[in-house]
C-alpha cells in the first residue's frame, strides 16, 4: 500500500516484505510533475521487482506458507477431532464393561 505521494518522495509503507516494513522511493527532478497514478504504479512495480534478498531464496514464500498454516490448522483440527472421537468410545466401552459386571 502506497502511504503518500509527496513531490518528491513516494513512501511505500507495506512492501509485502517480512524483511521491510516500508521503501522511500525519491522521484527525479524531471518527473516531479508527472501523474501521481503513473507514480504509485511505477512504484508498486518497483517494489514487486525487488523480490527477496538472495540469502533468503530457500525460504517459503507468502502464499505458500499461508496455505501452510491452513494444511496445519485442518490437521490440528482432524486431531482434535479423533482424540474425542476416541474419548468417547473409551467411555462407551467402560460403561458398557461396568453395565456387564454389575
Amino acid at each position: 500500500m502506497i502511504k503518500g505521494v509527496n513531490k518528491q518522495i513516494i513512501e511505500i509503507s507495506q512492501t509485502g516484505s517480512r524483511y521491510f516494513e516500508r521503501a522511500l522511493l525519491f522521484v527525479r527532478p524531471e518527473y516531479i510533475g508527472a501523474d501521481s497514478a503513473r507514480l504509485k504504479d511505477e512504484a508498486h512495480r518497483i517494489i514487486e521487482g525487488l523480490g527477496a534478498p538472495p540469502h533468503a531464496a530457500n525460504t517459503i514464500s507468502r502464499p505458500d506458507r499461508v496455505k501452510q498454516r491452513s494444511r496445519q490448522k485442518k490437521k490440528r483440527a482432524l486431531r482434535a477431532a479423533i482424540i474425542v472421537f476416541l474419548g468417547i468410545a473409551a467411555c462407551l466401552v467402560l460403561y458398557f464393561v461396568l453395565n456387564a459386571i454389575i
